[in-house]
């Protein structure tokens, strides 16, 4: 069963709509949580947040509909060649993605995200590897960033990237390496 209330913040003059659920545990029919969505009238923000009654914890975090674009149109790689533990060579990233850009999100067992350290030479499937040395957005947002190829030092070569956190991923808009030996890593 879903729940609607609405109320109106009396100084801010925004509309408040709170939709609550219940997560129902199929085998014995149990409550385990609840789920709360919350839209604000004046600037259209919703928020969504979910109790976990086993671990008394809520999370409260963007809805979809306040994600960046680009959380809802990228392209999957799951590659474990670019894992930061993987040592054979492979190539390069120099065609692997599109000239103009190409947003990508990471998966399986190769990792999910760029690492944010300089993971060394030789590993990830190539010589010289890359990794994202700026800060990270937080959630719902998107920055723009450098990419860097750990070579003869940490930063070699570098090229600007935008990352976009959608709460649970981040994607990443990608460009070919400068040259080839070098190629995005995973963690």
């Amino acid at each position: 069963m879903i729940y609607t209330i609405a109320f109106t913040a009396p100084k801010c003059f925004l509309f408040y709509v709170m939709k609550m659920g219940r997560f129902i545990d199929s085998l014995n029919s149990t409550i385990t949580g609840l789920y709360f969505e919350l839209l604000r009238g004046k600037k259209n923000e919703r928020l969504s947040a979910a109790l976990d009654l086993d671990k008394l914890e809520l999370k409260i975090s963007p809805s979809a509909a306040n994600l960046p674009a680009a959380c809802s149109s990228y392209t999957t790689i799951s590659d474990a060649t670019r894992s930061v533990t993987y040592t054979t060579f492979v190539g390069c990233d120099s065609s692997s993605f599109s000239s103009s850009g190409q947003w990508v999100r990471f998966t399986g067992s190769g990792g999910t995200t760029i690492p944010t350290y300089a993971p060394g030479t030789s590993v990830c499937g190539t010589s010289a590897t890359g990794w994202y040395a700026s800060a990270l957005p937080s959630s719902g947002a998107t920055v723009s960033g450098t990419l860097c190829y750990d070579w003869s030092n940490t930063c070699t070569w570098s090229t600007s990237i935008q990352v976009a956190n959608c709460n649970t991923y981040y994607v990443y808009l990608l460009y070919p390496s400068p040259v080839c030996n070098l190629r995005v890593c995973t963690v």
